[in-house]
C-alpha cells in the first residue's frame, strides 16, 4: 500500500510539473514574438516601430514571403508595421520583425528564429511608411513576396525579387533598377537617370521613363518568350502606343 501510495504521488506531481511548464511556455509565447494568441495554433502578428530617421542615407527592407508595401508619409519617422495573421505548429517558429541600425543604414527585416523545426501558415504584410523629407537610398528585397513602392523621390532606389511581383508608382531617383528572375515588374512613371530593369521569364511594363540616357525605343511589355536580353534599359514605350 505504501508503495502505490508513493507512486500516486509521483504522479500528481510530475502532472503538476508539465502543467506549470506548459502555462510557463504560454506566457513567454505571450510576451515575445509580437503575437497575441487565439487559440491552440492561430496567432494575430501586429507589431509596430517608429524610429528616427535622423542621420540615416540608407534604407534596407528585406522580406522572405511576407508582401512589402512602401509608402510615402508625412510623419517625421520611419513607421514599420508588420500584421496580419498565422497558423503555426510552434509558436518559436513564427516570423517577427526585427530592425537593425549600424551608422547610417537602417535595416528592417522579417527574421525567423534558427533551429526551430515547425511551419506556419499566414498571410502578412510589412507596411513600410517613409517621411517624404526622406531623400536617401532604399533598396528592397524578397523571395516570393510582392513588392509595392509608392510615389516617392530617392538618391538611390534599388528593387529585387525572385518569384514575387514589382510594383512601382511614380518615383524620381538618379539610380533605378529592378530586377526579379521569375516576376513581373510593373512601374509607371520613372524619372532616372539611370535605370536598369531585367526579368528572366517575368513581364516588364513600364508607362514612362524620363531622364534616363536615349536608347532605341523597346516594346513596353517584354518577356523571355520574345528573347529579350536579361536585363535591359527602357528609354519608355514605344511610340504610337
Amino acid at each position: 500500500m505504501a508503495s502505490n501510495t508513493n507512486l500516486k504521488r509521483v504522479v500528481l506531481v510530475t502532472a503538476g510539473v508539465a502543467v506549470a511548464a506548459l502555462g510557463v511556455a504560454a506566457l513567454i509565447a505571450l510576451a515575445t514574438g509580437g503575437f497575441t494568441s487565439l487559440g491552440r495554433a492561430d496567432a494575430q502578428v501586429d507589431q509596430r516601430e517608429t524610429p528616427s530617421l535622423a542621420g540615416v542615407d540608407q534604407l534596407r527592407v528585406e522580406s522572405v514571403s511576407e508582401d512589402i508595401h512602401i509608402k510615402s508619409s508625412s510623419a517625421d519617422t520611419l513607421d514599420a508595421w508588420f500584421h496580419g495573421f498565422v497558423r503555426g505548429r510552434d509558436s518559436r517558429s513564427l516570423p517577427r520583425m526585427v530592425l537593425d541600425r549600424s551608422g547610417s543604414i537602417m535595416t528592417v527585416h522579417i527574421e525567423r528564429p534558427p533551429f526551430v523545426f515547425g511551419f506556419f501558415w499566414g498571410i502578412l504584410s510589412l507596411d513600410v511608411s517613409v517621411p517624404a523629407s526622406y531623400t536617401g537610398s532604399l533598396s528592397v528585397s524578397s523571395v516570393s513576396a510582392r513588392v509595392d513602392v509608392e510615389d516617392h523621390q530617392y538618391s538611390k532606389l534599388a528593387l529585387s525579387t525572385v518569384s514575387g511581383e514589382i510594383q512601382v508608382g511614380s518615383v524620381k531617383s538618379s539610380d533605378f533598377s529592378a530586377n526579379t528572375t521569375s516576376g513581373r515588374v510593373r512601374a509607371g512613371s520613372v524619372d532616372s537617370s539611370t535605370a536598369e530593369l531585367s526579368s528572366v521569364s517575368g513581364e516588364i511594363e513600364v508607362q514612362s521613363l524620363s531622364g534616363a540616357t536615349p536608347l532605341p525605343p523597346r516594346a513596353a511589355c517584354i518577356s523571355a518568350s520574345r528573347r529579350m536580353p536579361p536585363s535591359i534599359w527602357m528609354p519608355g514605350p514605344p511610340p504610337g502606343t
